[in-house]
C-alpha cells in the first residue's frame, strides 16, 4: 500500500488588499528591491553593505523575491522557512513602502497554501 508523503512548508507571501491596487503594486515593487537584502537576524542591509556582507556571512537571506501584480503580492523564496526577525523586518519594509506610495488603508495577509497532492 502506497502512503501519502506530506511535506509541510511555510508559504511566505504578503498580499495587499487596497482600494488603490496600482499604488500597492508600486509599493511592493519598491519593497522587492529591499527584501532580498534582509538577513535572518532581521537586519536590512544597504545596497553597499549587501555586496560585502552577503559574500562573507553565514546568515540566511531570501534566494528570490518577486512581485505578482495580479493579486497584488510579494513573495519570497526562503526554502520553506521564515525566521521571526526576518518576517518582522519584511512586514516593516512593506508597510514603509505602502506609506511612501500613498496607500493609507490596506489589508495585508498571506493567502492559504495549496494542499499537497497525494503521491
Amino acid at each position: 500500500m502506497a502512503e501519502a508523503c506530506l511535506m509541510f512548508q511555510q508559504h511566505w507571501e504578503i498580499a495587499v488588499e487596497s482600494n488603490d491596487p496600482a499604488r500597492a503594486v508600486a509599493a511592493l515593487t519598491a519593497a522587492e528591491r529591499r527584501l532580498g537584502r534582509v538577513l535572518e537576524d532581521g537586519r536590512e542591509l544597504s545596497p553597499e553593505e549587501a555586496e560585502d556582507v552577503m559574500a562573507d556571512t553565514d546568515l540566511y537571506s531570501p534566494n528570490y523575491v518577486a512581485v505578482d501584480d495580479t493579486v497584488p503580492r510579494v513573495w519570497m523564496d526562503c526554502k520553506g522557512g521564515m525566521f521571526p526577525h526576518m518576517a518582522r523586518t519584511t512586514l516593516r519594509i512593506v508597510a514603509d513602502e505602502l506609506r511612501k506610495a500613498g496607500v493609507r488603508r490596506a489589508h495585508l495577509f498571506t493567502r492559504p497554501a495549496s494542499q499537497p497532492s497525494d503521491s
